[in-house]
């Protein structure tokens, strides 16, 4: 796989300003850089610029693709999140999530781990507006993200690339077990994340948007994992147009007016800060439906969840395959039955095709036989078949094309040879 590196920064609140575009097209003369996006592609080399500090001058939003990770970065003002509620879903600095400050708010950051694998070539274009939405989200008080970023940073802490960043060493775990010693009673390993609590379950986890769906499938959480964590989480409620208008009518005159001034101010936080009054008016009416009740589950608890549901999900595809399997053998039974009388006439259709001596004749024989072994297992026939079969390949000898059909088919012994 090439060196394949993608970054595009996203406008999301207002258009990039002369000086931003300015910014980015310095960074490559192969930039594309527009009033709401600047992208690029590399595939040697790496970016020279910083997306932290891009961010948090410039864009709402950044997403990087590389061959070796996915690196999320977006713009939050102040009022959208705290650092108390931050420092709950950081797992590792390396891998999940991370936040720093930005002027008055702050740049999340989602990182995979290192050499984080993918199925197949991915290209980053397109992308970004896919996850874009995900800060929107945030912004609505919709924290699934930092839950199902911390939940990514576990799973790969706990598997491939652990041993990186002060995660389990897979070698070390090795070598402890042949010694005898129980790799969860170093302080370091794995017991600590196995043992760790879970940050705040936000709302809707079973239900994700479809940019948060999108996001899961990009870096591949765990099924399994995810279904465990959801079992914890509420259902999401959303505010609806009749409530929200009614919520705008309880402020009073001096917020609206406060709220109007700031927007024809141009003042890039109002919408964020009305959305937060809004909801916070509606929880108090409604309640603060954010996490379900109960002692929040330790990582070892969410594993064992998530591997009891995997069974559960292997044992049901197998009794569904089992079914299935069942289904087809019983129509093949009924298909066979009405076929069995046919035998001589289908023996001589295959007769017909072998003198054809045409490799498409051949194709077309190959079904014929297996109906007619097929038949003669009914019948428990099989031995009479197996030699009118050699007698058929005896005959046909010198013809390379059938003979391999025959075996390719298994209607002859691979190690066949004529007499």
């Amino acid at each position: 796989m090439s060196e394949y590196q993608y970054h595009e920064f996203l406008a999301i609140d207002r258009p990039f300003s002369a000086e931003a575009r300015k910014v980015f097209s310095s960074l490559s003369s192969r930039a594309e850089v527009t009033s709401r996006s600047a992208a690029f592609v590399y595939h040697r080399g790496d970016f020279r610029g910083d997306p932290w500090k891009l961010v948090e001058q410039h864009a709402d939003f950044h997403f990087q693709l590389a061959w070796y990770c996915v690196r999320i970065h977006m713009r939050l003002p102040a009022g959208a999140v705290t650092p108390d509620l931050l420092a709950q879903y950081e797992e590792d600095e390396y891998c999940g999530v991370s936040a720093q400050r930005a002027g008055g708010g702050f740049v999340v950051r989602f990182s995979t781990g290192e050499e984080h694998s993918f199925n197949g070539w991915l290209e980053g274009s397109g992308m970004a507006e896919s996850l874009a939405p995900l800060r929107e989200e945030m912004l609505n008080g919709d924290h699934r993200f930092l839950y199902l970023g911390w939940l990514y940073g576990v799973q790969w802490l706990l598997g491939m690339g652990a041993a990186k960043h002060g995660g389990p060493d897979e070698d070390a775990d090795s070598e402890a077990a042949e010694s005898g010693e129980d790799a969860e009673e170093r302080p370091d390993g794995a017991a600590a994340i196995l043992d760790s609590c879970e940050p705040p379950v936000p709302p809707g986890l079973g239900k994700l948007s479809p940019a948060q769906e999108y996001f899961v499938k990009l870096i591949g959480i765990d099924r399994s994992l995810l279904a465990a964590a959801a079992e914890a989480s509420l259902a999401a409620r959303e505010v609806d147009e009749e409530e929200l208008a009614g919520l705008v009518h309880q402020l009073s005159e001096a917020e609206r007016s406060g709220y109007l001034l700031d927007l024809a101010r141009n003042d890039a936080t109002v919408q964020v800060r009305l959305r937060r009054r809004l909801l916070e008016a509606w929880q108090a009416e409604h309640g603060k439906a954010s996490e379900a009740p109960g002692r929040r589950r330790t990582v070892r608890e969410l594993l064992a969840k998530a591997e009891a549901q995997q069974r559960a999900e292997d044992e049901h595809r197998r009794k569904r395959a089992e079914a299935e399997r069942a289904r087809k053998a019983a129509l093949r039974r009924k298909e066979i039955i009405a076929l069995a009388p046919d035998t001589p006439r289908l023996w001589a259709k295959v007769r017909e095709l072998i003198e054809r001596k045409l490799p498409a004749a051949y194709d077309e024989a190959m079904p014929v036989l297996a109906d007619l072994r097929d038949i003669a297992a009914y019948k428990v026939e099989e031995q009479a078949f197996a030699g009118r079969v050699e007698g058929v390949a005896t005959t046909c000898r010198n013809r390379p094309a059938f003979i391999s059909r025959l075996k390719k088919a298994g209607l002859l012994p691979q190690d066949w040879r004529a007499s």
